[in-house]
């Protein structure tokens, strides 16, 4: 049996509080006896996130839960029928839609933004299809203005997977306040975190947001179920993170950009390479083309300890889960970015000698390597 390889450098580390800070906002759950069912330190947060992301946020225990909470509130009388989103995402979109009721169908990429290509999520629309679901992959915002214009074309709500891109704005304006509503991602890995959680963020207060906040609470109106619900809570011990992380995230996102304007710095120039910076600090991702071998470089890395991903790999067309009932010879861009991407480490306490290793690695992978400029 081979022997694991130990992670010396993983591709995120979690934002952590001060422990007293943490111990300080449990106090207060401990001192009242609430653990959950919407308990101060949630409502707090709940309100702090609503001010912060453009509209009311409903807390749950998940980015998934996120997902399939939006998909029930925004579509109470459609118990069945076809949700289209992109082939480039992570696994939980797809369940996230079955989970909700829905059948998912893959529509291919943007090449430029590695976002759902409107002109495929249009061409992907029949009869079946009640609603649109484009991700903000890495953080880069989909085409809002294209999304809007689909949604008054054809009738159907927009909801955006916004696990990546936490604190995003357009122009000035909160990416979350875009479209019918956003899922947000409040997993470790991400820039914000609560360890575990999620929040589905609306443009205003409206009859999705009401039942929203029903649904994740069994659909409960006092003592009796009247929406079919499921358990969505999120804990008073989560959102106590949540408090004790939001103060520091500013920080954090500064420190990010500074590593990734390292790693730009030195694969500049370099052929065969392409960046992607999320906005928020979130991820770094190298597209690598020839004379390039992604896999190559990913072995590579692997070897030397260096938590590098494929992401998103393979493509959500060709996931065993999924394969045998979506297109085999659709998503084309979505399969070759599939093919292509590679994540690095990024996170604030990344020190610019592990960058330097990172980058040295990388580029030794390049045939003409000595030639490279470091």
């Amino acid at each position: 049996m081979r022997a694991c390889i130990p992670v010396s450098l993983p591709l995120t580390r979690p934002l952590l509080p001060e422990r007293g800070t943490l111990e300080a906002l449990l106090s207060e759950s401990f001192a009242q006896g609430i653990l959950s069912n919407f308990g101060p330190l949630h409502d707090r947060l709940e309100q702090a996130l609503s001010a912060r992301l453009g509209g009311p946020a409903v807390l749950v225990s998940s980015g998934t839960a996120a997902l399939t909470l939006a998909l029930r509130a925004l579509l109470p009388a459609k118990p069945s029928g076809e949700v289209i989103t992109t082939a480039f995402t992570f696994a939980a979109t797809l369940q996230a839609i079955e989970l909700a009721g829905f059948t998912p169908v893959t529509a291919d990429i943007d090449p430029s933004t590695l976002c759902l290509s409107p002109e495929a999520a249009k061409a992907a629309v029949t009869e079946r299809t009640v609603a649109i679901l484009p991700v903000h992959v890495f953080g880069r915002l989909c085409d809002f203005a294209a999304f809007e214009a689909l949604s008054r074309a054809y009738g159907l709500p927009i909801l955006y997977d916004g696990a990546h891109a936490f604190d995003c704005a357009k122009e000035g304006r909160p990416a979350a306040s875009f479209g019918d509503a956003t899922a947000l991602s409040f997993h470790a890995t991400k820039l914000f975190h609560t360890a575990e959680g999620g929040a589905v963020v609306f443009p205003g207060e409206n009859a999705a947001a009401t039942r929203a906040r029903m649904l994740r609470n069994f659909g409960l109106q006092g003592e009796a179920a009247v929406l079919r619900g499921f358990n969505g809570k999120l804990s008073e011990l989560h959102a106590a993170m949540g408090l004790a992380v939001l103060p520091l995230v500013e920080e954090e996102r500064q420190k990010r950009l500074a590593a990734a304007a390292r790693y730009d710095r030195a694969f500049h120039g370099c052929p065969g390479l392409t960046s992607i910076v999320s906005p928020n600090g979130q991820y770094y991702v190298l597209r690598l083309g020839p004379p390039f071998s992604r896999d190559a470089v990913y072995a590579r890395l692997k070897s030397a300890g260096i938590g590098a991903r494929r992401y998103f790999y393979p493509a959500a067309c060709d996931w065993p889960a999924y394969r045998w009932r979506l297109s085999q010879t659709a998503c084309p861009e979505a399969r070759r970015a599939a093919r292509e991407c590679l994540a690095l480490p990024l996170y604030g306490a990344l020190s610019p000698q592990e960058t330097g290793r990172i980058v040295q690695i990388v580029l030794s992978c390049h045939p003409g390597h000595r030639a490279v400029r470091l």
